[in-house]
């Protein structure tokens, strides 16, 4: 009688806590906040245009298709003046998962970046130097004359966003804490 009073007992435990714990478990997640999964932070580095001037910044891409969906780059090779490109002045055009254009509308000038490997993966894309047409280069309009500076160096360099690593991190403690505060379960005796 005391043993089967005793599995009574644990299953009727079992049966109330699992769900609870399951519960628990999913309000936390969704409490979480949500993380931008899908996205690389590029930096660029030792950029120099053909005349010594430089560009300097980062930008964001979709690591799925290799659009560029923030952007945040300096240049100070100008014919009229240096540059600040960002979402709110200029205008994206994706070419391809190696590259981008940046198009400042008011001020007629375009930056465009082409790299020899695909932005989808993080590490390192080295830039297409080869010049106007198909390379890295910023173009600036003044009196409708174009004037051309090729990028002839550099490179960007991208990390996983931090999320990825939270996410990962908080999953493994979840687990650990997990195991750490389990019941161990005891079978009745025969």
């Amino acid at each position: 009688m005391k043993t089967l009073v005793l599995m009574l007992t644990h299953s009727t435990r079992s049966a109330i806590t699992r769900p609870i714990t399951t519960l628990v478990a999913a309000m936390a997640v969704a409490w979480l906040p949500p993380v931008s999964a899908g996205t690389l932070t590029w930096t660029l580095e030792g950029v120099t245009f053909d005349d010594g001037n430089v560009v300097t910044g980062s930008f964001v891409t979709d690591d799925a298709t290799g659009a560029v969906l923030d952007w945040d780059i300096r240049t100070n090779a100008s014919f009229i003046s240096h540059v600040h490109y960002t979402p709110a002045f200029t205008g994206a055009e994706g070419l391809s998962p190696n590259g981008f254009s940046l198009l400042a509308v008011p001020i007629h000038q375009v930056l465009h970046l082409a790299f020899t490997s695909s932005l989808t993966t993080a590490g390192v894309a080295m830039l297409d130097t080869s010049g106007d047409p198909g390379g890295s280069f910023e173009v600036q309009y003044f009196n409708n004359v174009p004037y051309v500076h090729n990028i002839t160096a550099g490179f960007a360099v991208s990390v996983p966003e931090p999320g990825v690593h939270a996410m990962f991190l908080l999953g493994l403690g979840l687990v650990g804490f997990w195991i750490r505060h389990r019941r161990p379960v005891s079978l009745p005796p025969l």
